[in-house]
């Protein structure tokens, strides 16, 4: 993982979401078919209860990258947040 990456998974950790999404929107809009970058832009928006977001950009990581396994389980997790139990369980298997 590259040190810029480095720096927004650990702001991600420590939950200050809103500098990690500052971090990453430059980064998104120069290189939005980086797997790496989408993937933690769900995550923030994961852990910012925003499950819509979450879900288009852990799609957009296993578009980019079908053996993201944390993506395919971060799917399942929105899925459940949502509501979507049976859709969850399926991302799941």
């Amino acid at each position: 993982m590259q040190v810029g990456y480095m720096k927004i998974n650990e702001l991600i950790r420590k939950g200050d979401l809103d500098a990690a999404q500052t971090e990453l929107t430059p980064v998104l809009h120069a290189e939005p078919d980086n797997y790496l970058a989408q993937y933690l832009a769900g995550l923030v928006a994961l852990r910012k209860a925003d499950f819509d977001t979450a879900l288009e950009s852990f799609g957009k990581t296993v578009q980019l990258k079908p053996t993201h396994f944390d993506a395919h389980y971060c799917i399942g997790l929105a899925l459940k947040e949502k509501g979507q139990i049976e859709d969850a369980i399926r991302k799941f298997r």
